[in-house]
């Protein structure tokens, strides 16, 4: 039995298909692979941002997916402010180069 909305099965199917990773993992991925890539890191902060603050059941949605890309306790989300985000271009070009957002301004490609 799936418990996750089709909203937050599109995010898992982003989040699997740019990092590379599946869900359920077999055990907790490293921190270090995604730390270690900041494109990587600021594109899970914007996702991260999004699943918290704009979907139903934000708080835990935003949980489940730090626990599963194994960032609990490991980045301040609470410095990050999404406007800022998405008004940097760098961040902007690899959302629509990845096919993560369309259009302008931009919406992420979530089911």
């Amino acid at each position: 039995m799936n418990l996750l909305s089709n909203q937050m099965i599109g995010v898992g199917d982003v989040i699997e298909s740019q990092f590379q990773i599946t869900y359920p993992p077999p055990t907790l991925p490293p921190v270090s692979w995604l730390r270690q890539n900041p494109t990587l890191m600021t594109l899970a902060a914007v996702i991260l941002k999004i699943v918290e603050k704009h979907t139903e059941d934000g708080a835990c949605n935003f949980i489940l997916l730090c626990l599963w890309l194994g960032l609990m306790g490991n980045f301040n989300y609470d410095a990050i402010i999404l406007s800022d985000l998405l008004e940097d271009h760098t961040i902007l070009k690899e959302l629509y180069m990845r096919g993560i957002a369309h259009y302008s301004p931009p919406r992420l490609c979530f089911a």
